[in-house]
């Protein structure tokens, strides 16, 4: 079962006021965050953070906060259940749609799911074994 990523803190002289609360996570350095960690290796990076930290880990890339989702149930939940309820659109995804476009990793709602459902057949296993005859021959 995968563990709750809600939280909000007790109220306080009668009004109750959710709060930005981070998950346990390496720090990182001075200005940086944790992009050198990262750069190098990016795999190892991500792996090591689960282990230390749990299945939700935050750290920051440069002066931006991340999240690390480490648990399936949490990815779907985030990206499927309740994607309305974890908007992407602020200052950075904003400069990443510039030089990306509009596709799936920068949509949202309804545009990211019809797009969601044209990429999906490429992600099976026809698809990928298809895809490698393709770019063999």
């Amino acid at each position: 079962m995968a563990p709750d990523i809600s939280s909000s803190q007790p109220a306080v002289e009668g009004y109750t006021k959710p709060t930005e609360v981070c998950p346990p996570g390496p720090k990182g350095v001075p200005l940086l965050g944790s992009l050198p960690a990262l750069g190098s290796d990016i795999l190892g990076f991500f792996t090591q953070c689960v282990r230390e930290y749990g299945d939700v880990v935050s750290f920051r890339l440069a002066g931006w906060p991340a999240i690390l989702l480490g648990h399936p149930d949490l990815a779907e939940k985030v990206l499927v259940k309740e994607a309305s309820n974890f908007v992407k659109h602020r200052l950075f995804w904003r400069h990443v749609e510039a030089i990306f476009g509009q596709g799936l990793l920068t949509s949202e709602g309804a545009f990211w799911h019809r797009q969601r459902r044209v990429a999906a057949p490429g992600f099976s296993v026809g698809g990928v074994v298809a895809a490698k005859a393709a770019d063999i021959g």
